[in-house]
């Protein structure tokens, strides 16, 4: 950060409330909040997976470290979905959430994904356009307060 020009700098510190501050921050977009509509308030649950000793090693670790970093937080939640872990070239892993059951009973938002086409003529010419990247999307898109119950998961 101290290479960056003061310019940016000052941008950044403007915007720290949704910009990582250091490696292990995701930052959080605040100009929505998910929400979960259902076609009916019926709890979903999936059967817990099981894993092997090292694999449930390592999920604990990182389970450890999202609570920590208060990405994610206990619950009693009567929804329960599974996981998936996905260990990646450097030997971490990533968890996955399974949540089809969910899913099913979700009412569509309608949003549709943008035409690349059309984003594309709208910022033709353009001299400069900023990128969001949210690198861990699931963790950065803040779910409305009363739809967390509805993302639970069980390691066990």
């Amino acid at each position: 950060m101290n290479q960056l020009p003061t310019s940016i700098k000052r941008l950044l510190d403007q915007f720290k409330d949704v910009v990582a501050q250091y490696k292990d921050d995701l930052g959080c977009i605040n100009v929505l909040k998910h929400k979960i509509n259902l076609v009916h308030l019926f709890s979903i649950t999936a059967k817990p997976k099981s894993f092997d000793p090292n694999m449930q090693r390592k999920m604990k670790q990182e389970i450890q470290d999202l609570l920590k970093r208060g990405i994610i937080h206990l619950s009693t939640s009567s929804y329960l979905a599974s996981i998936l872990v996905v260990e990646k070239k450097d030997r971490t892993i990533q968890i996955c959430f399974t949540l089809i059951g969910l899913n099913a009973i979700t009412i569509d938002d309608g949003q549709p994904l943008p035409n690349m086409r059309e984003l594309m003529d709208v910022i033709a010419g353009v001299k400069f356009y900023s990128l969001w990247d949210l690198i861990s999307g699931f963790w950065q898109i803040e779910i409305e307060k009363g739809d967390k119950v509805k993302t639970a998961f069980s390691t066990s």
